[in-house]
């Protein structure tokens, strides 16, 4: 399994969307390549949670709920990448552990939540380029999509705008209903696997520092 790429058998492109349920294929080899192929135990101790977050993503695919599935995956993506920043891999007697970074407080002394885009820009140097522009995709697809009826009524007014003058090129109304199709959810899921496999087995190689 090559490092970094889109490598889940299951959801590549010779896999056609309508084969019965590519995104359990796509599930089925994610857990397997964690468990069994490459074992990354320790990383997927700190990822369970994400790893479940995505798990949910496959549910909603199923269910056809396909601008759902983007929304999970930018949520996906913005655990691991959260996880990643805000842990710190130790060594204190022989004996590893990960030292949680403590988050940026508000003025009143509670914990502020930290945008995706803050947070992201370290974690997109570990990934290769096509992993960043692949990252980046999923972000704005899960932000549309979160913003559903926002994003449509912008863009329908756009769409009426240059319609009214003269605009009327095949690019104009393609999608202008702002509707999530099946392949690209599906595209969401493997390449949101990809970014998150990359992701555990940068923690799981990661040096342990002296605790401190």
């Amino acid at each position: 399994m090559a490092e970094g790429n889109t490598v889940l058998a299951s959801a590549t492109g010779d896999q056609p969307v309508d084969t019965a349920s590519p995104a359990l294929c796509l599930w089925q080899d994610l857990l397997v390549t964690i468990f069994e192929k490459e074992k990354l135990v320790e990383s997927f101790g700190l990822l369970s949670f994400v790893v479940s977050l995505f798990g949910k993503g496959i549910v909603v695919f199923d269910a056809r709920a396909y601008e759902a599935v983007a929304v999970m995956c930018r949520d996906t993506l913005e655990g691991a990448s959260y996880i990643f920043t805000h842990r710190q891999k130790q060594v204190k007697n022989g004996h590893v552990s990960w030292r949680v970074k403590e988050p940026s407080r508000k003025k009143d002394g509670t914990f502020k939540i930290s945008p995706l885009s803050e947070h992201m820009k370290q974690t997109m140097k570990i990934l290769p380029q096509s992993l960043q522009e692949m990252f980046e995709r999923i972000k704005d697809d899960g932000d549309t999509m979160a913003h559903f009826i926002e994003n449509q009524e912008h863009r329908l007014l756009n769409f009426s705008e240059r319609f009214s003058h003269g605009e009327t090129d095949e690019s104009l109304d393609r999608n202008v209903m702002l509707w999530m199709k099946k392949e690209d959810a599906l595209a969401d899921l493997r390449d949101t696997a990809s970014i998150l496999l990359t992701i555990a087995r940068t923690m799981e190689s990661q040096r342990a520092e002296p605790a401190q």
